[in-house]
């Protein structure tokens, strides 16, 4: 329900300050399915080691969101 992408990667952190919120370009994962839309707003889930991410689709090893526009 946010009005942009980063207000909604902000509300994600406000509402889960352990979670990551990743916002980044639609080109940056083309080709990539995400979890699951909400609207025309992407959400994949990624893998964090502290410096690099990595998308997963596996929900028990995510710690992070990515989000992007479709």
């Amino acid at each position: 329900q946010s009005a942009s992408l980063r207000a909604a990667a902000a509300a994600v952190r406000g509402a889960l300050p352990g979670l990551r919120a990743i916002v980044v370009d639609a080109l940056d994962v083309s080709g990539e399915a995400p979890a699951f839309c909400v609207g025309a707003r992407q959400v994949h889930l990624i893998h964090t080691d502290g410096h690099c991410w990595q998308l997963t689709r596996e929900p028990g090893r995510a710690d992070g969101l990515l989000l992007a526009e479709a």
